[in-house]
């Protein structure tokens, strides 16, 4: 069969290019899942940054140590970043890795267009500000695209995504390694894609609601996460 013209090709080199993708895409995301279990520290009374409490804890930091993760973890998430991008950026400070590793990922893809990078520092308000150079790229309307490594609540991402709509900007999605919460979509209806999409037990004391954890009397971890702020604010508060 042949046929009539190059633009016929050229759709199926697209979706030959996409199934490639796909599959590629898998496999990363099994090995990295795989990869990161080994980070996971379980059977403890853990509170994350949104201030939800749970049993598990996903030692990201460690895992940043591992070049040969952070590669895949970079790979798959190059492939989940929307063609359309024109910005890169996440919360600083591991955020910062993760966007310089992306776009150096993106780069190596033939026929790629190379995304700018940023990042969002927080401004000392439980919000996130951009530096001039960047925040003008933003206000030029470029497409933008925020990373994190784990999302549970979405509320760093959100408040990441706000800080750019305040300005003017537009955010296309949210790319994680990792969404524990298995959140679809920040407070605004940003689309999340995420390489590890697993669900792990979480209680949102934060909002009021019960969690087994504090009831059966189970210490808070203070060895990770947010344990040693949530005590230190409670006995501020007498409690």
């Amino acid at each position: 069969m042949g046929f009539e013209n190059d633009s016929n090709l050229d759709e199926v080199d697209a979706m030959v290019e996409a199934d490639r993708d796909r599959r590629r895409l898998t496999t990363l995301s099994l090995k990295i899942q795989t990869a990161l279990n080994g980070y996971r520290i379980p059977g403890s009374h853990f509170v994350y940054a949104s201030g939800a409490h749970g049993p598990d804890y996903l030692s990201k930091d460690a895992a940043y140590e591992e070049h040969h993760l952070m590669r895949d973890i970079e790979e798959a998430l190059a492939l989940l970043v929307p063609p359309e991008t024109g910005i890169l950026t996440a919360p600083a400070v591991a955020g910062v890795f993760l966007v310089r590793g992306t776009t150096e990922r993106i780069a190596d893809r033939p026929g790629s267009c190379v995304p700018y990078m940023g990042w969002a520092e927080k401004d000392g308000h439980d919000g996130f500000k951009f530096r001039t150079p960047f925040r003008k790229r933003i206000e030029q309307g470029l497409g933008v695209t925020i990373l994190e490594d784990v999302v549970t609540t979405s509320g760093s991402v959100s408040r990441v995504e706000d800080a750019i709509v305040a300005i003017g900007g537009r955010v296309l999605a949210v790319v994680c390694m990792w969404n524990r919460g298995v959140e679809r979509a920040t407070r605004r209806g940003t689309p999340i894609r995420a390489a590890v999409e697993v669900e792990l037990p979480m209680y949102h004391a934060e909002r009021g609601e019960s969690c087994p954890l504090c009831d059966a009397g189970v210490p808070i971890d203070t060895r990770f996460g947010h344990g040693k702020d949530f005590l230190e604010a409670r006995a501020k508060l007498g409690k």
